[in-house]
């Protein structure tokens, strides 16, 4: 039997309940009743218990729950391994969806199979036996491959931040398990071997450098020196203007100037008129030899111009871009090349000023006296290409030096494992021998496998079952239920059909649907299937769009379904059902110490949100049957404290309060509204009350009202007035309770 339903998550109301700890709330008993209005929670309580009984529960897939029950705690993984049947509106959508097809057979045992029965009955144990040691060793099995995962999920942690940056930034179990796989060595490295292999690990890679390399520098310098020294020996014949010759810098400017000038023009600085004999001395001293020689020197000057940019811009890499060990050898040849490059450009410019000497004093031999010599400058660079060629080697075998401690640091950290792995490798194959033997049976002992026990239980079961028998039985009850005979069941298949007449049933009314379901699950019970003596029943609103009349058809049916079952959950939100309920078990032989009592209720938490709980039914409903009774009481005893979660419930209360008085005080009318106007009441409050009763009462959609705290208190006391002043005597009565 279930004691307790002591916690309950992600189940909607029931999200996060907790049965009340100490001694606020009894255990459930032998025979339960559990009442409670629209949207208390009972359908989704029920849906609990229909998930241990079947494992589903659609509406909530990741359904947890802890029971106490009389074997211990049972859990969501313990479903239906516990004898239990539930009728609610899930069983009836359920097979609403079959009544209008093929409805699943109920095996009857027949009079005459007894033997075959007994038969039946070794093999049904026998499957049972082994079927519960397959589930044992397929929970070992499980067990051991979670242990066994756990080690691979463990050490790939260990390998992934070991080998941090060189691995997959995913290195999890799955690659984990692959290396392990794939391993033809198992090797356990010393920790100095394994520290130097992290540190190898660790290393980050740097790129290739270009080597240095001056180019056709060498040639362009040796090219230079023999122009220079040529141009600056050769001189052109000229009638010298001695004033000319002595100022070089006025030479310069005099000859820039002749084209501007042509003879009888005056001189664009003095303002004298140019003669003509001035200008062939001036042409004398500039000849075309000396142009040319001047064009020469020119373009000699903007050669050593050249170099001079090419030393300056030549760049070499920063010693942080080598590795350390290259780091202080380089810096020695960078600071040699930097110093033979420094000279080289010294000698250039020197040799640069005696080409432009040479520009304004063509008329003179000037010696080249400079050595321009490029080889200091290419053998430092030699030199430092040596050490960028020591970095570049290292630098291309880098990720393969990586990648090789990498593997090894896999290779030893998965070697630490091995003797682990292997020993639950060997227990696996061991329990995975243990299934095949129970699955496959033994031929030796003809023992069956067990699809062929399943297949031999079905065939007898087919033998025994007597469908007909079941049929008529539905068919019967069916009749009394409803009262009329025009719906029967039929035996078609391996199951039935519902027919109306003599076609198969169609447009079935939901009073049918809800009928014909019960009465299936009423029979259903006494399926071979299922003990009811050793098992659980749970109802919900089986009068569910039922009319009135059909009431006591439903509650004999379900106290007749029920009465030997070990334990009996009974829910309804119908206070006529639950009178019937209450007064059944009052007199049930077994149950006057073996009963409780309980209610639901719910109430609004965030936006549309509601939190369900279970508590003791209220005594005035257990003790004086009285639903009217129980409401007045509720709304006198109401006490504001300025939440919607304590008005919440309020006003369907207050609504059925006030239908039920008006129908005492006023038969005859038959609109509320025309109830409440002719009570002879203050009117305003009176219309205050017909609101509230219509709009806060009724579901929207539209989410909680922020009025309904201040509404709801206001309501509660204009009822409980107008009830004292139109029918003090009454009202004195009712606060007996």
């Amino acid at each position: 039997m279930i004691k307790k339903i002591k916690s309950v998550s992600n189940m909607g109301v029931f999200d996060g309940y907790r049965w009340p700890s100490g001694s606020s709330l009894n255990e459930f008993k032998r025979f339960n009743i559990l009442y409670g209005a629209n949207g208390s929670g009972k359908t989704t309580l029920s849906r609990l218990f229909r998930h241990l009984a079947t494992g589903d529960c659609e509406p909530f897939p990741d359904l947890k729950y802890s029971l106490e029950a009389e074997s211990g705690t049972l859990k969501e993984t313990d479903a239906k391994t516990v004898p239990i049947r539930v009728f609610n509106a899930d069983y009836v959508r359920s097979n609403i969806g079959e009544i209008e097809g093929e409805l699943n057979p109920i095996f009857i045992i027949g009079k005459d199979q007894k033997d075959l029965q007994a038969e039946l009955a070794e093999n049904e144990k026998e499957y049972v036996e082994r079927q519960s040691k397959l589930n044992d060793l397929t929970g070992q099995i499980d067990s051991k491959e979670k242990a066994r995962g756990k080690e691979f999920t463990d050490i790939a942690k260990v390998i992934g931040v070991a080998t941090q940056g060189l691995t997959s930034r995913t290195y999890r179990k799955p690659q984990a398990e692959l290396a392990y796989k794939s391993l033809t060595e198992f090797k356990v490295l010393s920790n100095d071997e394994l520290e130097t292999l992290k540190l190898i690990a660790e290393q980050k890679k740097l790129d290739s450098i270009s080597k240095l390399d001056l180019g056709t520098f060498e040639i362009d310098l040796s090219s230079l020196a023999e122009t220079s020294n040529k141009l600056l020996i050769e001189t052109v014949e000229a009638i010298v203007i001695p004033r000319l010759r002595e100022n070089p810098r006025i030479s310069l400017w005099v000859e820039s100037g002749i084209e501007l000038h042509e003879s009888g023009s005056q001189c664009e600085f003095c303002g004298s008129v140019v003669t003509e004999d001035r200008l062939k001395a001036l042409a004398a001293h500039f000849n075309d030899a000396d142009k040319s020689l001047k064009e020469d020197l020119q373009k000699l000057i903007e050669n050593y111009d050249a170099i001079l940019q090419s030393l300056q811009s030549f760049a070499m890499p920063s010693k942080l871009e080598f590795f350390d060990e290259f780091q202080l050898e380089y810096a020695t040849y960078y600071a040699a090349v930097k110093e033979k490059l420094s000279k080289l450009r010294t000698y250039v410019v020197k040799a640069k000023k005696l080409v432009e000497r040479k520009l304004v004093s063509r008329t003179e031999v000037i010696e080249f006296n400079i050595i321009l010599d490029s080889y200091p400058v290419a053998e430092a660079l030699r030199q430092t290409n040596e050490v960028i060629g020591a970095h570049n080697t290292k630098s291309k075998s880098f990720e393969e030096a990586r990648t090789l401690a990498s593997s090894q640091i896999e290779q030893h950290y998965l070697s630490t494992i091995q003797s682990d792995v292997e020993a639950y490798d060997n227990e696996l194959d061991q329990l995975k021998a243990d299934v095949k033997a129970i699955q496959d049976g033994n031929e030796e002992t003809k023992q069956l496998s067990l699809d062929e026990l399943d297949a031999e239980i079905k065939r007898k079961r087919g033998l025994i079952a007597n469908t007909q028998q079941a049929a008529e039985d539905l068919t019967k009850k069916l009749e009394i239920f409803l009262g009329r005979k025009e719906l029967r069941f039929d035996p078609e298949g391996d199951g039935y059909r519902i027919y109306r007449k003599s076609v198969p049933a169609q447009g079935l009314s939901e009073g049918e649907k809800t009928a014909i379901a019960f009465v299936y699950f009423s029979v259903q019970l006494e399926d071979q299937d299922f003990d009811k003596t050793t098992g659980i029943v749970v109802v919900d609103d089986p009068i569910s769009s039922l009319d009135a009349s059909s009431t006591y058809q439903a509650f004999a049916f379900l106290k007749e379904a029920v009465k030997d079952s070990k334990q009996v959950f009974l829910l309804t939100h119908n206070f006529d059902f639950l009178k019937l309920l209450l007064n059944w078990i009052k007199h049930h032989p077994y149950a006057k110490k073996n009963r409780e009592y309980f209610m639901l209720k719910a109430k609004a938490t965030t936006g549309d949100a509601r939190k369900s709980w279970i508590e003791s039914m209220d005594k005035a409903l257990t003790e004086n049957g009285s639903e009217y009774v129980f409401l007045f009481k509720q709304v006198r005893d109401y006490t504001c404290d300025g939440t919607i979660e304590n008005a919440y419930p309020m006003p369907n209360i207050i609504r059925k309060l006030l239908e039920q008085f008006l129908e005492f005080m006023c038969p005859t009318a038959e609109k509320n509204h025309q109830k409440l106007q002719s009570i002879q009441f203050d009117p305003i409050k009176k219309t205050a009350l017909n609101k509230y009763a219509n709009d806060f009462s009724h579901p929207t959609g539209k989410g909680l009202d922020p009025s309904l705290v201040d509404e709801t208190r206001n309501n509660a006391q204009h009822l409980i007035e107008m009830i004292q002043t139109v029918a003090p005597t009454h009202y004195k009565n009712l606060n007996r309770n």
